[in-house]
């Protein structure tokens, strides 16, 4: 009615859409020519429920006067459903043209997941027949909000057809309350974007989740695109809270240049992936525009991602802040990263960041300074925690850069594993207040450029290196600039086989010169750790066991199992002992300046195996002639040791033979460890300067490839043994 005779006269027009003549003076607005009767009324808006839960809600309507003449009065009548509601009855004053207020014309229980037709229609005008009854009435279908749990498939009987279809429809209808969306095996080739939406929160959320609990049955496909822009990833978080995907493949395809896999920005929060499978494209070139896992805008906090395979892309994850407001709460724990082309994981302005239990496998292409993990100005009490690095490829395994925390509160690099052929182990560059503890570093390249702990030039305080085992088949343990930089480092194990042993500000060849010059390593160790293979960095080794020292904090290794509280092992590793293992660790009979003639063999075992030793067989050697084995019993607990007189040897003149002892069958049982079985004396060295009771090194730096240990001892001569009797009588 508001457009009725309001336009201006074009004589050239003189005819409407339909052929009607035109108001040759006052014209409608638009293509219909139109005229009004005097009582007209009709529904111009169904306004609730809109978005709604389900529940008992009000059914709100307002409708026009579309007539020439002041409505008075109307009833108003309604169906939900086809179901005839009671009808209601306005009056009032409403001028031609005028929308009513927003009317109750009652309430109606709404249901889950069913859809309802609400029809509302206009009846009887000022008491009158209403003069046009084609816009009296208007019908809408709407569902309540969802929640609950529904089937993606593209079987018959599925709520919904694909990832999309789905979102749309929470999308539309809201959200009021947990929606799980079970997903049916299948290849869904779309993208998807969820932006932030009313509803979403921690009491609401929203999960996508495999039916048969297998990720490479559910794929997301994508192809890779030559568009440019931000929305180019096979799933966008796009300001979403609270979603969760749980053993889904997410896949680009194809070799165009754009191809991210996982876009998270805009604030995306408190969202978590489980079980997935990320796989971008396997690139023979570097390329940017092909992250795997990707965050680069706003301020996204408290997303997880948990046990997911992460394959190929530029890199495997690359994860940032704001330089001005870093993120919290971010986790990967139990992600296994594979075939990234460069560097495998960069992380970036995220503070208080978990990074644990997580697998590094190899990077395709082998670059100067590339890396398997990068923290960069990641503060507070960040966590690298008992993940293991199989990072062939990779120059530098973990590398902290400008990570400061606080004291009390330190960050923590521990229980990693890290095994390969050359490199670096741990790089600190400009860091604070970071904890190095109980990790293991195998390098099995005789590399003169390896490294275990590598500290740059750049300003680095309060470095605790504490309980670290590492086996370099080359290079050196530290890189340490300035003394200044590490506050504590001791009960380390440091076995390097070649080149220096350690850059401290100097040059050092030994253990015992580094500990001299710099106070530190007091009770650190140089034993073989006995890893279980170079790339199981299990270790088996018994003088390392009890050999560290507590660091508050670290609990467990890196299987999860508990640490002794206070003389926990040293390393990754918090192993058990062999259940069966012994050795021969003295000879103490006779004594050096014993006589020629028949002298008691007396030697010390040790229990050097977990379990109760009760039995084993003492064998041995003299002059490599076989002596008679004796059967030992008893009852030695690990670490306990007994003292055995095996019986007699005759020593004649000066002939001074080599003694070879050693066990077997420890409990009836193979002996777990050969190294520490075996005892070797050497009786013609008269200036030894080895003490025969002092067999520390001995056990702990035994040489591990000859299976032996080596002692002398001395017999006197024939004739200083008759004097020493003749004046011992004479004494008498």
């Amino acid at each position: 009615i508001g457009l009725n005779k309001m336009g201006m006269k074009y004589p050239w027009v003189p005819i409407d859409i339909d052929n009607e003549l035109r108001d040759t003076a006052t014209p409608d607005i638009g293509a219909d020519e139109f005229f009004p009767v005097y009582n007209d009324v009709g529904i111009n808006s169904i306004d609730s429920p809109m978005v709604f839960c389900p529940g008992t809600r009000n059914v709100r309507v307002k409708f026009q006067n579309f007539g020439i003449d002041t409505i008075k009065s109307v009833r108003v009548q309604w169906q939900i459903n086809s179901s005839t509601q009671t009808s209601y009855n306005w009056t009032g004053t409403l001028a031609p043209g005028a929308t009513s207020a927003s009317l109750i014309l009652g309430s109606y229980a709404f249901a889950a997941n069913t859809p309802y037709t609400i029809k509302a229609w206009t009846v009887n005008p000022n008491n009158l027949t209403d003069g046009r009854r084609s816009n009296d009435s208007l019908s809408v279908t709407r569902y309540p909000g969802m929640s609950g749990t529904y089937k993606i498939s593209d079987s018959l009987n599925a709520d919904f057809k694909s990832f999309n279809s789905a979102i749309a429809a929470f999308t539309a209808r809201g959200i009021c309350g947990p929606i799980t969306f079970r997903v049916a095996p299948g290849i869904y080739n779309e993208q998807i974007t969820l932006v932030q939406l009313p509803g979403m929160g921690s009491s609401n959320p929203i999960n996508f989740v495999s039916m048969d609990k297998d990720s490479s049955l559910v794929r997301v496909v994508l192809p890779s695109t030559v568009a440019t822009g931000n929305n180019n990833a096979a799933i966008q978080l796009r300001g979403a809270d609270y979603i969760h995907f749980k053993g889904i493949t997410f896949e680009r395809t194809g070799t165009n240049l754009y191809a991210q896999v996982v876009h998270i920005l805009n604030g995306s929060t408190h969202n978590t992936f489980r079980n997935c499978q990320m796989i971008g494209l396997k690139l023979s070139a570097a390329n940017t525009n092909a992250m795997n896992i990707w965050s680069d805008q706003g301020q996204d906090d408290y997303n997880e991602f948990h046990n997911n395979y992460v394959k190929f892309g530029q890199n495997n994850v690359s994860y940032a802040g704001l330089s001005t407001t870093h993120e919290l709460g971010t986790v990967f724990r139990g992600n296994t990263f594979d075939s990234a082309y460069n560097s495998a994981v960069q992380v970036t302005y995220n503070d208080a960041i978990d990074f644990s239990n997580n697998i590094f496998k190899r990077i395709i292409t082998p670059i100067t300074s590339n890396y398997s993990l990068q923290l960069l100005d990641c503060d507070l009490a960040l966590r690298v925690i008992s993940n293991k690095f199989m990072d062939q490829g990779a120059e530098n395994s973990i590398v902290l850069t400008s990570c400061n925390a606080i004291s009390g509160n330190p960050g923590f690099v521990a229980n990693n594993a890290i095994a390969k052929g050359t490199g670096k182990g741990i790089v600190l560059d400009g860091v604070d207040y970071q904890t190095i503890a109980f990790n293991s570093l195998y390098l099995t390249a005789a590399n003169s450029a390896n490294y275990g702990i590598y500290s740059t030039v750049n300003t680095t305080s309060n470095l605790v290196m504490k309980s670290n085992n590492m086996l370099l088949e080359g290079g050196q343990a530290y890189f340490i600039p300035s003394a200044s930089q590490v506050s504590a480092s001791d009960y380390n194990n440091l076995l390097i086989k070649g080149g220096a042993f350690a850059y401290w500000g100097a040059t050092y060849t030994n253990l015992n010169d580094l500990s001299v010059a710099s106070g530190k390593d007091l009770n650190t160790k140089t034993l073989n750790p006995l890893f279980k293979s170079s790339t199981d960095l299990h270790i088996s080794n018994p003088f390392l066991k009890g050999a560290g020292a507590a660091v508050t904090g670290i609990t467990t290794d890196f299987d999860g199992e508990l640490r002794n509280t206070t003389n926990p092992d040293i390393g990754a590793d918090e192993f058990k002992l062999m259940d069966y293992d012994a050795g021969v660790i003295e000879m103490t009979g006779p004594g050096s300046g014993a006589c020629a003639g028949p002298q008691s063999i007396e030697i010390v075992i040790q229990n050097f195996g977990g379990d109760t030793l009760t039995s084993a067989d003492i064998k041995w050697t003299v002059g490599n002639i076989a002596q008679t084995t004796y059967k030992w019993t008893g009852s030695l607990l690990n670490k306990q040791k007994d003292t055995i007189v095996l019986g007699t040897y005759n020593f004649f003149g000066n002939l001074n033979p080599k003694f070879s002892f050693w066990t077997d069958g420890p409990n009836g049982q193979t002996d777990a460890i050969n190294f520490n079985d075996t005892l070797s004396v050497n009786s013609n060295n008269l200036n030894d300067s080895n003490n025969l009771n002092d067999n520390t090194n001995l056990n702990e730096n035994a040489n591990l490839n000859m299976n032996t240990k080596s002692k002398n001892f001395f017999l006197l001569p024939f004739f200083l043994c008759i004097l020493f009797n003749f004046c011992t009588k004479k004494n008498t």
